[in-house]
């Protein structure tokens, strides 16, 4: 699932999730960006979040870009001290989008 977004008079394809029920190969996600930036008339695509079924690579958004931070606070309801790890939670997962 993708969009698109303009900075700066740039546009950006943001992929907001990644629906997969088995892992996804480098290569195939590499196609997926392509798409998603064709799609959209977009030179350049963002990816923010964790997916275990997915490994984006690429290149760290510089601070200076970045708009007010997001903060997931993550913690067990049980009162156990260790809280279940993250396996997906990505741009959808917040309202902004």
């Amino acid at each position: 699932m993708s969009c698109v977004d303009k900075r700066h008079g740039v546009r950006v394809a943001i992929i907001l999730k990644l629906f997969s029920a088995t892992p996804v190969a480098a290569g195939t996600l590499r196609a997926l960006v392509r798409a998603a930036c064709g799609f959209h008339r977009a030179p350049i695509a963002l990816h923010v979040g964790l997916n275990e079924r997915a490994r984006f690579s690429g290149v760290a958004l510089p601070r200076r870009l970045r708009e007010s931070p997001l903060k997931l606070i993550h913690r067990a309801l049980d009162g156990s001290e260790d809280p279940p790890s993250i396996v997906r939670f990505e741009f959808l997962d917040f309202d902004a989008y």
